[in-house]
């Protein structure tokens, strides 16, 4: 057993902040409620209930005495009827009736001051007395032996019992409970605030238009306030980047464009002329590819709009399209799909469809790349998201590369190499299209096929 957890104060706390709010209300409350009933009400109600035994003593001692100058039957109704009229106390007397002792009962009322009229009955009766109560009317009654005959007494609770304990406890309650229905439907509408702008901020994280107006109290709306602030600065500077990119795709290119163009109108005299030109062109390709690289990396941040999209249908083109392209696919690798379909519509999700197209072929190219000729794809999804798994046969990557595989332009010696053509950004760009829609990249060791396996998770 974890007695650190047991004994932590955080593990008995609400986890929401309306939940703690109202605690921090109600606790103080409860505190100086116990304070006051101890401090001062404890003793009121002891003075209270003492008067109320003095006199019942006093009138219990008018009955007895009445009853033993009584020496007829007459005499008897006559001391009942006085004690009726004046004392509010029925009398009935059993004469030649034996006395039995029995467990004394006591109204939930007596709870507190029963003890104080015990001891002073033990002390007048000697221990022979019987309590018990009936709720309807709400009497108590008291048997007394009294020269050979049983006296029984009944009277009302009130007359013997204050009731002020079991009201001041309810009007507590009650009272606090009044204030938490007051405070709620205030503490609702900050809350309601709050969870706006949580929700804000979550879809703003994920690429969706964000309407959020600031609202509840000062803090809460100079939050909203701030929060908007940060999504103007952080798309304007989003848009800058991309207005700065495309100039420089184009200033990039074109110098390149020009020189194939120089290199296409050369008259070549010798076979080794045609060799360079070819090698140069060469390069020129090689450049025009890092260029769009580097492009589609630094455009990856980009928010595209979304749509609902069959994801099953997008996964099974991108892998339809990579088998029938001879460059891409040279060894023919062999490429297994697998996916959990429970109904027509369990692949419909709202996704930015371009980036998720990119999103699955980078994996599965890299996967190609990478591989020995085996390719293992799989596609999971429900009502909270989908899963896409690519999995590959070939050497794998160290547990240690697996944080640092998703930096830019980063490449593990041995398997990941220039000669293989990667520039190192395909990961990257899976990883920065990944967050962007709310969701995570995994990376762990194929148990089907030995290799890589990544994993994507993308919430709906």
């Amino acid at each position: 057993m974890n007695f650190k957890k047991l004994f932590h104060f955080n593990t008995y706390l609400p986890r929401g902040l309306t939940g703690r709010t109202v605690l921090l209300i109600i606790v103080p409350a409860i505190i100086l409620q116990a304070i006051s009933a101890f401090l001062f009400f404890d003793r009121h109600w002891k003075n209270v209930n003492n008067n109320l035994i003095d006199i019942f003593m006093n009138d219990l001692d008018v009955v007895l005495y009445m009853l033993g100058k009584s020496n007829t039957p007459e005499d008897i109704k006559k001391a009942a009827d006085f004690s009726e009229a004046y004392l509010k106390m029925n009398v009935k007397v059993y004469e030649n009736t034996i006395f039995r002792k029995k467990k004394n009962k006591y109204p939930y009322i007596a709870i507190n001051n029963a003890g104080d009229l015990e001891k002073r009955l033990s002390q007048k009766f000697n221990g022979d007395y019987n309590i018990y109560t009936s709720s309807n009317p709400a009497k108590v009654f008291f048997e007394i032996p009294f020269k050979r005959n049983l006296v029984v007494i009944s009277t009302h609770q009130k007359r013997v019992f204050t009731s002020s304990v079991g009201i001041f406890f309810v009007w507590s309650v009650v009272g606090v409970f009044i204030s938490v229905l007051i405070i709620i439907p205030f503490l609702k509408s900050q809350m309601d605030s709050i969870k706006k702008l949580v929700r804000a901020a979550d879809a703003f994280g994920k690429g969706n238009e964000v309407n959020f107006k600031p609202s509840g109290a000062t803090q809460i709306r100079r939050a909203g306030v701030a929060f908007l602030a940060m999504k103007n600065r952080i798309q304007k500077f989003v848009e800058n980047r991309t207005n700065m990119l495309s100039g420089v795709s184009h200033d990039l290119r074109t110098p390149l464009t020009r020189m194939r163009l120089e290199l296409e109108l050369l008259d070549l005299k010798s076979d080794n002329d045609e060799a360079l030109k070819n090698q140069i062109l060469e390069n020129i390709s090689d450049m025009e590819k890092m260029i769009s690289s580097y492009i589609d990396y630094a455009k990856g941040v980009y928010v595209e709009d979304k749509s609902d999209a069959d994801i099953n249908f997008m996964l099974n083109n991108v892998i339809k399209n990579i088998k029938k392209d001879n460059k891409i696919n040279k060894n023919n690798v062999n490429i297994q799909y697998n996916y959990e379909l429970k109904n027509k519509d369990s692949y419909i999700f709202n996704v930015p469809e371009h980036s998720m197209k990119r999103i699955f072929s980078n994996i599965i190219l890299n996967a190609v790349r990478y591989g020995k000729g085996e390719i293992y794809v799989s596609l999971i999804a429900n009502k909270s998201g989908f899963k896409f798994i690519v999995e590959d046969n070939g050497k794998g990557i160290d547990e240690k590369y697996y944080e640092d595989i998703f930096k830019p332009f980063f490449r593990v010696e041995g398997s990941r190499n220039n000669k293989t053509g990667g520039t190192g950004l395909g990961l990257a760009i899976v990883k920065d299209l990944v967050l962007t829609n709310g969701g995570d990249v995994v990376l762990g060791k194929s148990e089907k096929l030995g290799g890589l396996k990544v994993i994507v998770d993308i919430p709906s």
